[in-house]
């Protein structure tokens, strides 16, 4: 079973038929829905792309994507990691040994939980993922 954990970026692709990535994401997620992947996302993650979305897509279609999350944790499709303090520690180093603005922290919050949850694989659209030395899982499904 391959764990990936998967960015906003991604999730927000997948469902907005106007993102420049939307074709490309909707063809990943299918190839890892049938591989069996499971993806890894923390609650800060959650946050962000249901804010995300009941923004730029509306109220129901934020609901219909909190539906899938949470349908989706019952089956062990996405496991949802609540930030602890080691991680919190953690996504602060990377925080300040980061020099770029553009960085948010909750990328950060995501470096680090994907540290302690030994990933190294991401689906996503943010290069900070590279830039932070994990392996964007669709450069190996070209």
């Amino acid at each position: 079973m391959q764990k990936v954990f998967i960015d906003t970026s991604a999730l927000y692709a997948i469902l907005d038929i106007k993102d420049a990535n939307h074709k490309k994401a909707g063809v990943t997620y299918k190839i890892l829905l049938s591989s069996g992947t499971k993806f890894t996302l923390t609650d800060h993650i959650l946050s962000e792309s249901l804010t995300l979305i009941r923004r730029r897509l509306g109220y129901k279609k934020s609901l219909e994507f909190a539906a899938i999350i949470q349908q989706g944790e019952a089956v062990e499709l996405f496991n949802i990691v609540f930030v602890d303090r080691p991680a919190f520690r953690l996504a602060n180093q990377f925080f300040e040994q980061r020099k770029s603005v553009k960085i948010s922290y909750v990328d950060c919050l995501s470096f680090a939980t994907m540290n302690i949850q030994k990933i190294s694989d991401c689906f996503a659209y943010d290069n900070h993922f590279r830039e932070a030395g994990f392996n964007n899982i669709e450069d190996s499904l070209s």
